[in-house]
């Protein structure tokens, strides 16, 4: 990347920094959710398992049960934020954002400016 083209983006960097940051954070928490989901699933086969061969507790399911319920849970929540939310605040940061590309005479980006949808920001 040139200093140039920085430059010329750097106006749209202030303006979405707070976004790039929630959805970087929210993407971190989003894929260690799904490794940590598949492996507390793993311990609660284990646990079940052990249960139904005699060796362990039947109190030690429900625990095991919650641990991978959470982290479905913590998955599905960090997906919501990243997907839903970051999607609405990019589409109303294009659509505000139309007349800042047309005073710097840059391209306008019109495959950005179709809305299948109304989207009131």
């Amino acid at each position: 990347m040139t200093r140039k083209f920085l430059r010329a983006i750097w106006p749209y960097l202030k303006q979405v920094s707070g976004l790039l940051f929630l959805g970087s954070l929210a993407g971190i928490v989003m894929n260690t959710a799904v490794v940590l989901s598949a492996v507390l699933l793993g311990r609660a086969i284990d646990t079940a398992m052990a249960w139904t061969d005699g060796q362990g507790r039947g109190t030690d399911l429900l625990p095991a049960g919650l641990a991978y319920a959470g982290a479905i849970a913590l998955f599905q929540g960090t997906r919501l934020v990243k997907r839903w939310g970051l999607r609405v605040s990019n589409a109303c940061q294009v659509y505000w954002g139309i007349d800042i590309v047309q005073s710097r005479n840059l391209p306008r980006p019109t495959h950005l400016m179709r809305f299948d949808a109304d989207v009131s920001c």
